[in-house]
């Protein structure tokens, strides 16, 4: 089979079908998560065909921490019937997250039970909300019109002032990560000098206690002198066997070019 006709083929499943189902079983719940500013409509509308007197579902929806006691607050709560929506608004900026989950508080559910369930999230207002909105105050198509393209543009700007509010978050986020990176940076320069420092003071003690000091004091007139490209040092010192004895020792410094 061709990816031609695998396409058409899904092309044809995908037409067909009015609504793409999940299952919510007894064991778990189902989130969505919705990341809206303050005062922005949300419309949720379900399909959940399998519901009977028994077997239902609810819907609930959590919006951020009101303080730091708690993680979620709890907004609302609804049991479902087989086709419905709920509507909300939201109070803050933030992540919103709607739960769907079987209702077992008033039955006793069996271990594997399951249920289909539809969920479509929208935002603003529904298509029935401003019908009523203008037969309740006698609007004309017009006016119904305009109120909808201005509902339209106050919802871009404030999705547009979040978005702005996240941008300055996230960048104020960045320079404070840029900032204690650089102070790490300074922290750990400055212990790699200081124990430089003590390495070059150990090594000074060693050469005078090993009767070395010539050596050294040769190898910084050599370091000091200017115009050297590099320089190879390699001290090589051979103890005996015998205690308290140095039966040989050398101070190989090599020829500058």
């Amino acid at each position: 089979m061709t990816q031609s006709t695998l396409l058409l083929l899904f092309l044809c499943v995908f037409s067909a079908t009015n609504a793409l189902y999940f299952k919510v079983e007894i064991e778990g719940h189902r989130c969505f998560l919705v990341d809206v500013p303050a005062q922005t409509s949300i419309r949720a509308e379900y399909e959940s065909p399998d519901t009977t007197d028994v077997m239902k579902t609810m819907l609930t929806l959590y919006a951020p921490k009101l303080d730091e006691e708690e993680d979620i607050s709890l907004v609302k709560e609804e049991r479902t019937n087989q086709k419905g929506s709920m509507s909300f608004t939201a109070q803050q900026n933030g992540i919103h997250s709607i739960c769907v989950s079987l209702d077992s508080s008033n039955y006793a559910l069996p271990e594997n039970a399951s249920m289909r369930f539809a969920l479509k999230l929208a935002m603003g207002w529904s298509h029935e909300e401003y019908q009523n909105l203008a037969k309740k105050n006698q609007m004309d198509d017009l006016h119904l019109k305009i109120m909808k393209l201005r509902d339209r543009v106050t919802a871009i700007q404030r999705n547009q002032d979040y978005a702005k509010e996240k941008s300055l978050t996230l960048q104020s986020s960045i320079e404070s990560s840029n900032q204690r990176t650089t102070w790490v940076s300074l922290v750990q320069i400055a212990i790699l000098l200081v124990t430089s420092f003590y390495q070059a003071r150990h090594l000074k003690g060693y050469f005078h206690k090993k009767k070395l000091a010539g050596g050294a004091l040769a190898l910084g007139r050599y370091r000091g002198e200017p115009g050297c490209k590099y320089i190879a040092l390699s001290i090589t010192v051979w103890l005996s066997h015998a205690p308290n004895t140095l039966s040989y020792k050398r101070l190989l410094i090599g020829k500058k070019t």
